[in-house]
């Protein structure tokens, strides 16, 4: 199943180029089924982007297909010169019987 999109909504605390936050991040599936995850994050920056940061998550519900499912993971994020960035993520979940 794919994502078909992906909603963060952060809180972010920033001293120069050091950054930490937490934040939930609702993903809609193809089926229209949802995950929601929350996490904790710090970041580093440079030249008012972002460099390198790093996240923690934890399923905390979801719906549909998902209704019941637990898991978490970590992310390492690399920033790139166009300020995008790539996360590379792994972990662990169980669907609900």
């Amino acid at each position: 199943m794919k994502q078909t999109e992906g909603v963060p909504t952060e809180f972010v605390e920033a001293t120069g180029a050091s950054s930490k936050g937490h934040g939930i991040f609702v993903e809609t599936m193809s089926s229209g089924d949802k995950i929601v995850y929350s996490y904790d994050f710090t970041g580093t920056s440079k030249n008012k982007m972002m460099d390198t940061g790093s996240n923690k998550f934890t399923v905390t519900s979801g719906t549909g297909r998902f209704k019941g499912m637990t898991g978490g993971g970590t992310c390492k994020a690399k920033g790139n010169p166009d300020g995008s960035a790539e996360f590379t993520c792994s972990g662990t979940y169980s669907l609900a019987k």
